[in-house]
């Protein structure tokens, strides 16, 4: 039996899922550059003032950030942890980003679930996805939980 293959590249799904990614990816970049989110790699001071800026709704901006570098990697999640708990302190940090972390994980699942194994496919080769399909399928539990 032949195994099913991801969606042609002209089905109009999987052509509007590629832009909705596309977009995404715009949206996200224009976001890192318009509001300066490079400076969680430059300057922590900074970045806690690019924080406080939003008061009152400052707590709401963290949150947001927190959903950001769930989603995009290159924002250093452990920067803006410790950001989180130097404003609001060790329990009103923890939930703040507890909040931002679970609302940006499950933007993350939901973005995976949309384009998931057939945007996979494009990119990688099959070859390397039954390699590590096997994998995790042998040693992943074990492995993936020593790694977390």
């Amino acid at each position: 039996m032949k195994a099913a293959q991801g969606p042609h590249p002209m089905n109009g799904r999987f052509i509007f899922k590629m832009l909705l990614l596309f977009g995404c990816a715009v949206l996200g970049v224009y976001l890192l550059i318009h509001f300066d989110l490079h400076i969680f790699f430059l300057d922590r001071t900074r970045a806690i003032r690019f924080i406080k800026s939003f008061h009152p709704f400052d707590e709401v901006a963290f949150i947001a950030l927190q959903v950001l570098q769930v989603i995009a990697a290159p924002i250093p999640g452990e920067a803006t942890g410790l950001i989180g708990g130097y404003l609001y302190g060790p329990i009103l940090g923890t939930i703040y980003s507890t909040i931002g972390l679970t609302v940006g994980s499950w933007i993350a699942f939901m973005l995976a679930r949309i384009f998931g194994m057939p945007l996979v496919e494009k990119v990688v080769k099959p070859k390397v996805i039954a390699k590590y399909d096997h994998f995790l399928e042998h040693q992943g539990l074990l492995f993936l939980s020593f790694s977390f």
